[in-house]
């Protein structure tokens, strides 16, 4: 292993990025690098990292601290890494100002997949990766938050959006918020041995067998975006009669429109089909109700409206990728 050269990491921040999908990252390149010095005493370094900016400016991250970097891109002269964290925006509407506002950034990128540079993201830094025309023929995942954004802006990308890591050997994607672990260990286990990867993992307790982010999902019942007054009164009125059985048909009479008119206008304002925005809200319900109480399975499907046990079970695990039962299991009341 003393053979190993040194590999060079940047670091690109764009403004709004995930503090910890910065510091975490380079927690675990510093721990790869004590790990390896404490079995080779001479072994120089493993990873160094520099941490770049589209301007030279320090970069404002989405929990308001300030972080400085030590140049901008086009100062990068070497790189065996390209690694985006991904910023942390709350609606569509400001990713897609964010897309817009780095377009600076995609030029570069393509420069450095020329150079036969590994380029990396986490969370919606594959966004960024998409927007820059990387991701052609290429297999991705992206935040759980996004993957319909996603899905919708880049139909000709393949978009695994339930799993934590995708390695596409020169693009490597990762998943939600904390997934920057697994694409970090992943880094790591290229260049310096998958026996490496473990113990920095055993370091800094971090559990390697996430394989899916399905179970993680949440589907917030939001009206932040929408901006169909009938559509925002029709998520409101699903949030409070979850707990009854109820019809489409009947949510329009409430709503004094046509069953045509409240479906089309609901697509439209959401992307969604009502039907399937019902199913997802009963779903998120139960997951709550198993997460926060000691109920049954059986008392949970019939709290969400449902009356047929059997068919929640086999919605709940299309959508989770886990049954009520494990779910209950792994993250309910003990």
């Amino acid at each position: 292993m003393d053979s190993i050269n040194t590999k060079k990491v940047i670091i690109v921040l764009l403004e709004d990025f995930l503090a910890s999908g910065l510091s975490g990252a380079m927690d675990l390149l510093n721990t790869a690098n004590l790990v390896h010095k404490y079995m080779h005493k001479y072994a120089p370094k493993l990873f160094v990292w520099e941490v770049v900016s589209l301007d030279s400016q320090s970069v404002i991250a989405s929990n308001g601290y300030s972080h400085p970097v030590e140049k901008l891109i086009e100062q990068v002269t070497s790189a065996d890494v390209i690694y985006i964290p991904g910023v942390s925006l709350i609606s569509e509407k400001a990713i897609s100002n964010s897309l817009l506002k780095n377009q600076a950034l995609y030029p570069w990128l393509k420069k450095q997949a020329l150079n036969n540079c590994i380029i990396t993201s986490s969370c919606t830094g594959s966004l960024f990766l998409a927007e820059a025309g990387l991701l052609k023929n290429k297999k991705v995942t992206t935040s759980w938050m996004f993957s319909g954004y996603f899905s919708r802006h880049y139909p000709d990308i393949t978009l695994l959006d339930d799993e934590i890591l995708v390695d596409e050997k020169s693009i490597i994607t990762s998943a939600a918020a904390s997934s920057y672990q697994e694409l970090i260990l992943t880094i790591i286990g290229r260049f310096a041995g998958k026996e490496l990867a473990l113990l920095v993992s055993k370091y800094m307790l971090i559990d390697t067998n996430r394989s899916s982010q399905a179970a993680f999902k949440v589907a917030l019942p939001s009206t932040f975006d929408i901006e169909d007054e009938l559509v925002t009164n029709a998520v409101e009125l699903i949030r409070v009669n979850l707990h009854k059985s109820f019809t489409i048909n009947q949510l329009a009479e409430q709503l004094h429109v046509s069953y045509r008119t409240l479906i089309r206008r609901f697509q439209a304002a959401l992307s969604l089909n009502i039907k399937t925005y019902i199913q997802n809200q009963r779903v998120e319900s139960a997951k709550q109700l198993f997460e926060l109480t000691q109920l049954s399975v059986d008392e949970i499907v019939y709290k969400v409206g449902y009356n047929d046990v059997s068919a929640f079970r086999k919605l709940f695990k299309k959508t989770t990728n886990m049954t009520p039962q494990l779910y209950k299991q792994k993250f309910g009341v003990v």
